[in-house]
């Protein structure tokens, strides 16, 4: 069994196709007060992330803590870049975080096609 807490964790299951995500939902298991064990609520936050291309959790994993997580595409298994540290000290940097986050992420999604075609 596992749960459904964390960007990383739904960062990483965004990049599943729907079929893998219902397998993997097969076995989702309570969470604590934080975390998603609604498999309904979860896929609606999956498509959400897909959209966006980033994720946020606040706490869901390590109570006090913010999670900032982006995907990073072109590679043969699901892979993310993730920021993580006390949510007193990133929830103010919110918008240079993600905007830093999201250029990284893509600097090593290119860097990972180059190296795929060599």
């Amino acid at each position: 069994m596992f749960f459904a807490a964390g960007a990383t964790w739904k960062v990483l299951l965004s990049q599943l196709g729907d079929e893998e995500i219902r397998e993997f939902l097969v076995n989702l298991s309570e969470t604590g007060k934080n975390g998603v064990n609604n498999k309904d609520f979860l896929l609606k936050q999956v498509k959400e992330i897909k959209r966006k291309k980033y994720a946020i959790s606040y706490g869901e994993r390590i109570p006090g803590s913010m999670c900032f997580s982006a995907p990073i595409p072109n590679y043969k298994v699901p892979v993310a870049l993730s920021v993580l540290g006390p949510e007193i000290r990133l929830k103010n940097k919110k918008s240079e975080i993600l905007y830093e986050l999201e250029n990284s992420a893509k600097s090593v999604s290119e860097i990972i096609s180059r190296s795929i075609q060599k």
